[in-house]
């Protein structure tokens, strides 16, 4: 995952993103000790998982190759850096943010991916 090389700032959270097959987005954590002692980093999580499923259903998705299959998502891992909590509206705002710069990236990847394989 962390060598898919898409990787986007997002305020205090580092975003690593990769497409899957699935209709749907996917969500990993990770948390270290230097955020803070256990309860601060659940706290964390909690409040990401939460601002996750809130906004998942109205994040960018990509066309399958397939014109029949539905819209993919994307495998998502949020690492977090030392910081204040945030509000939770504060999260929803740095996740799409970052996940909005994240699949330009990657539509733009695979579109020249595609333009260098040409016609068959």
């Amino acid at each position: 995952m962390f060598d898919a090389k898409v990787r986007k700032n997002a305020g205090p959270l580092l975003l690593f993103t990769m497409p899957n097959d699935l209709p749907h987005w996917r969500l990993g954590l990770s948390v270290s000790r230097r955020v803070g002692n256990a309860v601060t980093r659940s706290r964390h999580k909690r409040m990401l998982r939460e601002a996750f499923r809130l906004t998942q259903n109205t994040w960018p998705k990509r066309a399958g190759a397939d014109p029949e299959q539905p819209a993919c998502g994307y495998d998502l891992v949020v690492v977090v850096r030392p910081h204040e909590l945030m509000s939770l509206e504060d999260y929803q705002r740095q996740l799409f943010s970052g996940v909005a710069a994240a699949h330009r990236t990657w539509e733009k990847r695979l579109r020249n991916a595609d333009d260098t394989q040409g016609p068959d």
